[in-house]
Parts: structure tokens; sequence; C-alpha cells
């Protein structure tokens, strides 16, 4: 399955008043101390905690409170994100507004549409699904052949797609990807039909009620090892679309205390993006396959050659891990913390993330470690941001990928370069580098 974000557009985030990131493979921001970049990538993260697989508590708690999330503290407005994505070459639109409810999620509106097929609107505890004209055309002159596996007749399935479907009393505090859902698929003349049922108000429900079930009409996904979804509607509803946003994946500065010290073995694969988790992560890979990453090795041969990284496990359950050098063992308190974010970067990308984002990457890097991290990157077709204010990283990159962030009128603004190969040519005549015009003399952008 071949998924790819396309755009974002952020809307009442901190000083993000309205912002549209056109996702292409690499972005890097670039602009002053203040200007926003990190609140760009705290937007991002956020949809992250609010879309997490456990029930959601509160995803305000970290920022301590919808006050401080919402733009200018104005707690009477929403916060909104939308998203294009393609899922197997199928455009696929999410949006979604999102308010405060005592320290709840309050879903104020939704919409999916699932291009040529169906368009599907919530509003507060409605929710609307409408099919396309052309996709009730489509299926009018299709031959449904057994549809044993829906439990009822293609008159039906008719009767539910050529008509305003709708659910009712949806709690608020959930969104319609992440509720508890139930059904079954199948396929006929070139479309998906789901017969979904939703859980409205997170409680026990019988998928039988026909009084809560859905007809949703989709495009079919190609099948793979790591498709479980039949098509489209199957994977926006059963958590395929959260695990997008599951699947974006930060890298910010380290916490070495937390790196350093002994974690237990058991615990999730997942590196947090202070690092910690990295060597549970590590060492779990290890015990499976008897190495490392493949890029986790290949950095460490190119960056620290001799260097052997090892695993020292406890009886008490605990793991840490021990660098062999000739004939001496270097634990964490002896180990730099180039060598600790080097390997966290290099895990991440061998993850191959929906979208990577790596905060100040010049920290603990020099220019080498750099460009070996973008050509990774590269090679795997990795989309990602990187915030930078180093001249180094700005002076790697093309002009194409640089985003200018900047604050004008208390709110966070983005641009690109207009007609970058020019102003490169251009800078070469004058002898300037892209590093010293945009960080220092400002660039005509």
């Amino acid at each position: 399955m071949n998924i790819e974000i396309k755009k974002i557009i952020i809307k009442n985030f901190k000083s993000i008043k309205n912002i549209t990131l056109n996702i292409n493979d690499l972005i890097v921001m670039v602009g002053k101390n203040g200007s926003g970049k990190t609140n760009i990538i705290e937007a991002i993260n956020f949809n992250k905690v609010l879309f997490k697989p456990e029930p959601i508590k509160s995803p305000f708690t970290k920022w301590w409170g919808y006050s401080n999330l919402v733009y200018n503290h104005n707690i009477e407005e929403p916060i909104s994100f939308s998203f294009n994505f393609t899922v197997d070459g199928h455009k696929l639109f999410y949006e979604y507004d999102i308010m405060d409810n005592n320290g709840l999620p309050n879903f104020i509106s939704e919409h999916i549409v699932i291009e040529n097929y169906v368009d599907i609107l919530r509003e507060g505890s409605k929710v609307e699904i409408k099919h396309l004209d052309n996709a009730i055309e489509k299926l009018s002159k299709t031959d449904f052949g057994n549809i044993q596996y829906l439990n009822i007749d293609e008159a039906e399935i008719f009767s539910k797609i050529k008509k305003t479907q709708y659910i009712n009393d949806i709690s608020t505090n959930q969104s319609i990807i992440s509720m508890t859902l139930v059904g079954s698929s199948m396929n006929a003349g070139g479309s998906g039909i789901s017969r979904l049922n939703i859980n409205r108000n997170m409680g026990t429900q019988n998928f039988f009620d026909m009084k809560n079930y859905i007809i949703v009409a989709s495009p079919i996904l190609k099948p793979d090892n790591k498709n479980m979804y039949n098509n489209l509607a199957d994977f926006v509803f059963f958590s395929g679309l959260r695990n997008i946003f599951n699947n974006i994946i930060a890298a910010g500065p380290i916490d070495y205390k937390a790196i350093k010290n002994r974690v237990p073995v058991a615990g999730p694969s997942l590196i947090s993006e202070d690092g910690s988790g990295l060597v549970r992560m590590l060492y779990q890979y290890f015990l499976k396959n008897r190495s490392l990453p493949e890029l986790v090795e290949n950095g460490i041969k190119t960056f620290f050659p001799g260097w052997e990284l090892n695993f020292e496990a406890m009886p008490d359950g605990t793991v840490t891990l021990v660098v062999k050098y000739g004939d001496g063992y270097f634990y964490p308190p002896n180990l730099p913390l180039g060598f600790y974010k080097l390997i966290m970067v290099l895990e991440l990308i061998e993850q191959k993330p929906e979208l990577l984002i790596i905060d100040e990457i010049e920290n603990s890097f020099h220019e080498k470690m750099i460009e070996y991290i973008l050509d990774a990157i590269s090679a795997r077709g990795i989309k990602t941001i990187i915030s930078t204010h180093s001249p180094m990283v700005v002076d790697l990159v093309d002009l194409k990928n640089i985003l200018i962030v900047k604050m004008v009128n208390n709110q966070t603004k983005v641009e690109r370069i207009s007609n970058p190969r020019r102003k490169a040519e251009s800078l070469i005549k004058e002898g300037i580098t892209p590093s010293e015009s945009l960080l220092y003399g400002g660039i005509d952008h």
C-alpha cells in the first residue's frame, strides 16, 4: 500500500492563524527564533496525540490546556486541520474542527471526501453520508453477484447508496475515524462495498442492529502483505487513517538521562521525540535478527569506525547498550550525544514513517553526518520536515526545499522561494551562498 501526505492546512494553532504546507519530499524550515517553526512541528504532532490508539482522556494536557494551544488564547474558537492524502493513487481528504469540553476533545465538525465516491460530513453529533452522482451511476450498472457477506440484499444496498444516510447522536468527544466499528465488505465491478456499524457513544452495540449500519462505496485497494484493508472506506474507518497520524515520527532534543539509564526489556517498541525507547527498540530488534538495523550498522561503521554496539541485559529485566572498542568497553555515561542522536535518527528512517520531522537537525551533528542523513532520507523516499538555524544545512539543500517562516503581526506565515533555480544561479554569479542571503541578508524570494 502506497500512502502519501500531500498537503496540510493548519488553522488557529498557537501562533498559526492559517498556513498551508504542501508536503514535497523535503521541507527545510528556516526562520528567526520565535517565528513559529516549533509551533508548526507541534501542530503536526498534536494529531498524533489526538489519534493515538489508546482512548483519549485529554489531548490538551501536554500543553497545559486548550487555551495554550488555540490562537490568541481564544477558547471560543476551534483549532482546525485539513489533510490531503493519496492511498494507492486514490485521493482522500480529511478535515476537522476541534474545541475543548472540560479537558476532553470536542469535535465540532469533520469532513471526509473519497474522490469520485462519497462525501461524509459531521456537524456536532450528526453525520451525513452522501454518495456522489458518478459513483451512484457506476454502481447502478454493477452486478453484485454474491453479497452474502454483507448480510443484506442488493436492493438495500442501492437504497442506502442513492439517498443521504444519517448517523445521529454521535458522541462529540470522539472522532468518526476513532469510533469502534464492526462490519464487512465485498468487491463488485471495480468498487468496494462496506457495511459498517457505528459505535455511537463508545458503548456495546449489536452488529446486527439495522438502525445503526451504513453502506459506503469506495475504491478497491491493492492487496499486499501489509495491507489489511479491502477498500478505502475500510481504511478510513478501521484505523488506517488514524495509523497515518501515528506513523508521523519526530526527533527532537534528546533526553540524555533517559537514554543512558537502564530500561525495561519489556515494553512498546516506540521511540519518543526525546529518544526514550531507543535502547529497547534496538535490543528487541537485535534479539529477533541477531544484528542491528542496516542503516544503524552502516552509520556506526562510517562515523565511529571500530565501535561495536552491544547490549547488557540484567537479571532484573533491564538492558543498556555498551560499546566495545578495541579491548575496552564503554557504557552510556562515556558515549557522546552525537552517537545517540545518529543511531536514533537512522533508526527512525529505517522505520519508513509517513512523515519524519527533525527539529534542529544540526544539534550534535557535523556536516558529513547531516549529508549522510539527508542522503538516507532521499534514498528511501521519506517525506521529511526539518527545522534549522544552521547555514551549513541551508547550503546543503536545494532552494526549492526551503520554507521561510516569519512572524508577521503576531501570526506565523510561511512562503517558498519563487523560481528557486533562477535565484540559485543569481546567487552564484554574485558569489553569495544561500545561507548568507537567507539567514543574514534576506533573499528576494
